[in-house]
């Protein structure tokens, strides 16, 4: 018997047998995270690609459900989850025994997932396209890096490499994230060594693109890592389109330098009140006997400031070094020229060093020292100041390519959410397979994350954010009661109208409607 709270009390007043036991479970998000799985066919697909060989037990779908709803919710390592499953109402909402949410069960469904990643990722991100009209027709891609805890000694993907979360004694995996531009929602991903050089990952990343999910078209939006002749190539021969930031490389330097002022249009949005951004198109050649391809100069007049006032305060500071060694000269080790020539070495170190001109001479004990600013060398970098290529394949117009690349949030927000709410590397695994599984599977329960915000957003909810739904739900809970008679009763402690509306809104059910008794 599923009632409500006041329905059990009232009928509680009414009875004259006495209740025997009482227990209670959190509900909390999963009400809003079980119609989302259940509307992606996760469990369905993963049985699906993973049968079990003996029917009993859970299956490896109902194991990696609890092991997403535990990511979402409370992510905690592999041995603490089976603790944390018997807290919440996972048997009477999704049909699994807290009982069975062991580490060694959950370990063994990232066993049989491994092998199936990309099939099971690409059936789930088709399903959630079709279920909620997801267009991925432009697709944001970036790459980060995945640290983990350990030696992991024996690991051919767990390598020393550049480390984009500050860790470079640290091992890690690359990663490569596929987010739609115009909601945000990841679809497929790549892991790959840590290691690996980002141009590699990416060509790799769009091929499997096409492989599992055969756009008859797509345009990839990439950063500067993103965009090189053999990028291009692949995308153009498969008649796909591209959008990217280039690199400042020197010849790209001198072409941007070389534009005068005058030439920068401009750039209208819709409601801006002013311009932000001016532009000037020129052809781009992407490496010597490679590609020319369509280029978009933009010159942000905000950041222009703040490039000029950044450059003006780390000069100051660099100028301020020489001065330092210039009051000392001669006296102590700065007797010695080549000691002060070291000194002088060490604060020319780094892009404003290298803005001062600097003389050393005499002999030890009557050295001199010369620095001043190099007029024509911070006249040419000025002339760069809030200016980057943006090059393309599409006619878009400038407006258009420039709002399209500053989109590139959505796929950077996508990778905060996972590293700073999912918790990948809270668990210590051994092993490649599991940790790629992992990894996989954190993806899956991003998929779920953004999907909520997408429908939350959808229904009018504002810019709420999953994280802020899951505080509102937190405090459901599911109270079970054993009758005098033997009879059981669950109780779902009273929805607020608030979550009531929300749930609504979202088109999802009440937390009775999932219990089982």
């Amino acid at each position: 018997m599923n009632l409500t709270y006041e329905h059990a009390y009232a009928k509680h007043k009414t009875m004259s047998q006495r209740i025997v036991a009482k227990s209670t479970k959190n509900i909390g998000a999963i009400t809003l995270l079980k119609p989302i799985m259940d509307a992606l066919h996760i469990r369905e697909t993963v049985d699906r690609y993973c049968p079990m060989e003996r029917k009993r037990g859970l299956t490896q779908g109902q194991a990696l459900e609890a092991l997403i709803i535990n990511r979402l919710i409370s992510p905690t390592p592999l041995y603490h989850v089976e603790r944390w499953a018997k807290l919440y109402a996972l048997n009477e909402i999704c049909g699994i025994d807290a009982n069975q949410v062991n580490d060694d069960r959950l370990a063994r469904a990232l066993d049989a997932y491994f092998p199936h990643i990309a099939d099971i990722e690409a059936d789930v991100a088709i399903n959630a396209m079709a279920k909620y009209g997801l267009e991925p027709e432009v697709v944001h891609m970036d790459t980060t890096s995945l640290y983990f805890e350990g030696e992991y000694e024996e690991s051919d993907m767990l390598r020393l490499g550049y480390s984009r979360d500050q860790k470079p004694d640290k091992k890690q995996v690359n990663l490569c994230l596929n987010v739609s531009a115009k909601e945000g929602i990841p679809f497929m991903h790549g892991a790959y060594p840590g290691n690996k050089p980002d141009p590699k990952i990416v060509l790799d990343n769009i091929k499997r693109l096409k492989a599992k999910l055969k756009p008859n078209h797509f345009i990839m939006v990439g950063d500067r890592s993103t965009i090189t002749t053999d990028t291009v190539s692949l995308l153009l021969d498969s008649s796909m389109d591209f959008l990217g930031a280039l690199k400042m490389t020197q010849p790209i330097q001198d072409l941007v330098a070389s534009i005068d002022d005058i030439e920068f249009k401009a750039v209208e949005y819709e409601g801006a009140t002013e311009a932000k951004y001016r532009s000037c198109e020129r052809h781009v050649n992407l490496k010597k006997e490679g590609r020319v391809v369509r280029g978009v100069v933009v010159w942000s007049l905000k950041k222009a400031q703040e490039d000029s006032k950044r450059r003006e305060v780390a000069l100051k500071k660099v100028l301020s070094d020489f001065e330092k060694v210039r009051a000392k000269l001669n006296m102590g080790r700065l007797k010695r020229r080549d000691y002060v020539e070291k000194k002088v070495k060490e604060a020319s170190e780094g892009k404003f060093g290298k803005l001062v001109k600097v003389e050393v001479g005499g002999l030890d004990g009557c050295v001199s020292l010369r620095f001043w600013r190099d007029e024509e060398a911070l006249r040419r970098l000025g002339r760069l100041d809030g200016k980057h290529v943006l090059v393309t394949s599409v006619d878009w117009s400038a407006s258009k390519v420039i709002e399209t690349y500053r989109g590139r949030y959505v796929v950077e927000s996508r990778i905060s959410n996972m590293k700073s709410r999912l918790a990948v590397r809270s668990v210590f695994l051994h092993g490649d397979e599991r940790v790629l599984a992992l990894v996989a599977m954190t993806i899956l329960s991003l998929l779920v994350y953004s999907v909520l915000e997408v429908l939350a957003r959808r229904s009018g909810l504002g810019k709420v954010t999953s994280r802020m739904l899951f505080w509102e739900f937190q405090k459901i809970i599911l109270i079970k009661l054993v009758l005098g008679s033997g009879e059981p009763m669950n109780v779902v402690e009273d929805v607020t109208k608030f979550q009531a509306e929300i749930l609504t809104r979202l088109g999802f059910p009440l937390p009775e409607a999932f219990i089982n008794v």
